[in-house]
This record gives structure tokens, C-alpha cells and sequence, in this order.
């Protein structure tokens, strides 16, 4: 789970999430909520960096490409947060995702405005933190080869690739 580049933001705007509930209306029209998980869900950052050179703006790509897209979570370094308490943006494990691919403005010559907005991630992406998942399937009765044994098909499933 690589981290975010440690590039400090021109400046960032910060959404608290909500915790997940469920409204209920009476007969009588009083309503009630039931929450459903003590994490907070839902919270958003936005970052806007002005005037970046050429490597910033591609190690911001590169990190996109690797993550794949919005698909895996990572941290974000002490730099994006600088001046700011880091608890008032952490939810659960201070995971975060893109919500979006970064929006690159290019201008002539050497420097790039990038806008990234990022959601806070709250249950990690399926095994993208759990390691290798191993899935075992046989048949209701073993199908007989030439020398009498049993065949069975094993298949291993990884973040990123499978194998058989």
C-alpha cells in the first residue's frame, strides 16, 4: 500500500462523513433513527496543487495507475496534512481512495495545476490488505483418472494476478 506523494497542497477542503443510519416514521409521524456502525462513512478531501513541476505531476499519475484507479487503498504522508490536526481527517484506519482520476491542468512550460479528491476508505478493498485468498473446489464425487486418483482443481486468487 504505497502512500501518497509527499507534496504539500496549495490548498485542501475536507467533508466529514456521517455515520450509517436508518430513519424510521411512526404512525403517529415522530421519527426515529437507528445508526448502524459506530465508523464514519462518506468523508471526502479535496486537494488542489498549484504550479507543480513535471515529476510532482507524474508521481500523483503514477500513484493513480497504482493503485489501481479507485480501487486500493493508502495513506496519506504527514506533507499533505501539514498545519492541520491529522486526527480531524482520520477515519478508521486513515485509509483513503480516489473518488476520481486526478484533473491535470497543463499550462506552457514546465508546471501543472492538479486537482485530486480523495474518500475515506473505511474497509479496504477486497484482499487488497488480507494477503492471498485461496478458494478450493471439488466436484460431489472425484472424477477417476487412468491410475485410480481423485483430481482436484485448486484455485489461488491474489491482489492483482491469479494463478491455477
Amino acid at each position: 500500500m504505497p502512500t501518497f506523494p509527499a507534496i504539500a497542497p496549495s490548498s485542501r477542503s475536507f467533508t466529514p462523513g456521517e455515520y450509517p443510519h436508518a430513519s424510521f416514521t411512526a404512525l403517529s409521524g415522530e421519527q426515529s433513527r437507528v445508526r448502524h456502525s459506530d465508523a464514519v462513512v462518506g468523508g471526502s478531501l479535496d486537494l488542489a496543487f498549484t504550479r507543480l513541476t513535471e515529476d510532482e505531476r507524474l508521481s500523483i499519475e503514477l500513484h493513480y495507475l497504482g493503485q489501481q484507479g479507485e480501487f486500493l487503498p493508502f495513506s496519506l504522508p504527514p506533507e499533505t496534512l501539514s498545519g492541520f490536526n491529522p486526527y480531524d481527517f482520520l477515519h478508521g484506519a486513515g485509509q483513503w481512495r480516489y473518488a476520481e482520476p486526478p484533473e491535470i491542468a497543463d499550462f506552457c512550460g514546465p508546471h501543472h495545476d492538479v486537482r485530486v479528491r480523495l474518500v475515506a476508505a473505511t474497509g479496504g478493498a477486497p484482499g487488497a490488505d488480507l494477503g492471498p485468498i485461496t478458494l478450493s473446489m471439488t466436484s460431489g464425487a472425484a472424477v477417476p483418472a487412468a491410475n485410480g486418483l481423485a483430481r482436484i482443481l485448486t484455485v489461488t486468487f491474489t491482489a492483482g494476478a491469479a494463478s491455477v
